[in-house]
């Protein structure tokens, strides 16, 4: 039996998060430059934030690539959430699989100003049971 090793970026961001820095990034160049550097799979994993998942699940799926479906959950006393929670999810996952697990979390917005009002050991509850 023999090991294969495989390259991953699992925090991945697009323009749906609020501060990535190009919003004019399409789904396709993600992927395109996952490939060109070598990775043989990402997570998108946006702040709050699932809007940018299919798309980029799409794109991957035209060029035989894996994505992983995420999000990176703010939490805590302040504005920006002072604990981050990443939530990583079966490739199978839609980004209306992933709102549900927003909606159980309590976040209802998305950007810099979003917060779960959850204890860092409820989200991870929630996120396992997703």
């Amino acid at each position: 039996m023999s090991l294969k090793l495989r390259k991953l970026d699992l925090h991945v961001h697009s323009p749906a998060s609020h501060d990535f820095a190009d919003k004019k990034v399409t789904a396709e160049q993600i992927v395109e430059h996952a490939q060109n550097v070598g990775l043989d799979a990402i997570a998108i994993t946006d702040h709050n934030s699932v809007d940018f998942i299919d798309s980029v699940k799409e794109a991957a799926k035209k060029k035989g690539f894996v994505v992983f479906p995420g999000v990176e959950i703010s939490c805590g006393g302040s504005k920006n959430g002072s604990i981050h929670v990443i939530g990583l999810f079966d490739p199978s996952k839609t980004k209306d699989d992933l709102q549900k697990v927003l909606g159980q979390l309590g976040i209802k917005g998305v950007g810099e100003d979003s917060l779960t009002p959850k204890s860092v050991s409820d989200v991870i509850d929630i996120i396992r049971g997703a």
